[in-house]
């Protein structure tokens, strides 16, 4: 089956034998970031695509199209610090992109699959939760660096970080915006597998495609519907939209924006030092 006809600029979508869907971020000059036009098409594409029947997989990954460039490295930078992040639009017209690719990721009803093959920052690393599979190369960490944007957690993280890290894990990435390596990580059970950085997005694709051909992929539906009724799936929306609420209230606080500044002039410095390192 052909995909629907759609112009994306920001992600790329595959479709793959057994229905796999696979949607790569496609920004790697901002980290693939998730900003308003590339939540957008995201979160819209994956919604209609749940809809058609020969799409029974999502899955999320990156394709590095930049290679001359180091951002290609990271799997994404969260969201976007800019006019166009994630939860910046939108609030004042309904609910805003980031509350509109949670809900999405929490209603999905056939696979969701995630694979990290970096890095990853923010709302990418809250809401890993919600998809039913996540991959991982062994370069991956994960950071969630709210207190140091002046900002909040996000993804229905409140009520799905702590049953899953623990009180202290939950504590270091929530409250400290510590980087967690993958070493801490694998204990909890939300990595499916470690597979190497080189090929993963094929790795993955084979190993899903392989399975899924031994599998009824109605029976899998039907049980993450079990898994995820809709009065749990009802909890954590409003779950999602009292997180947002509390990150609008938070950026428009003092203290994100004088977070900003200084994260700003951090980063500025770090690179004005590794430009005269380079000299």
């Amino acid at each position: 089956m052909a995909l629907r006809a759609l112009k994306l600029t920001e992600v790329v979508p595959k479709l793959h034998r057994s229905g796999i869907l696979e949607l790569q971020l496609n920004t790697p000059s901002n980290l693939n970031a998730f900003g308003g036009l590339k939540s957008h098409q995201g979160f819209d594409y994956a919604r209609e695509q749940a809809d058609i029947k020969a799409v029974m997989v999502y899955v999320l990954d990156i394709i590095a199209t930049d290679p001359s460039t180091s951002t290609g490295r990271f799997f994404s930078a969260g969201a976007a610090l800019s006019p166009g992040g994630m939860g910046s639009e939108g609030r004042s017209q309904g609910k805003g992109p980031s509350e509109q690719y949670v809900n999405m990721l929490i209603d999905f009803p056939k696979l969701a699959v995630c694979v990290l093959n970096g890095p990853a920052y923010g709302i990418t690393v809250t809401t890993l939760p919600l998809f039913d599979l996540v991959y991982a190369a062994p370069e991956v960490t994960i950071t969630t660096p709210f207190s140091r944007l002046g900002i909040c957690l996000e993804g229905a993280s409140s009520v799905l970080f702590q049953p899953l890290f623990g009180n202290s894990l939950t504590s270091r990435l929530l409250y400290m915006a510590e980087t967690i390596p993958l070493k801490d990580i694998l204990p909890t059970g939300m990595i499916a597998e470690v597979l190497p950085k080189e090929g993963i997005n094929e790795a993955v694709e084979k190993k899903l495609g392989d399975q899924l051909d031994e599998l009824a992929i109605s029976s899998i539906i039907t049980s993450k519907s079990l898994v995820r009724p809709e009065a749990y799936r009802a909890n954590l929306r409003a779950v999602n939209a009292k997180e947002m609420a509390a990150v609008a209230e938070r950026i428009a606080s003092p203290d994100h924006a004088d977070q900003i500044a200084k994260f700003v002039a951090k980063r500025a410095a770090e690179k004005a030092k590794k430009d005269v390192a380079r000299l």
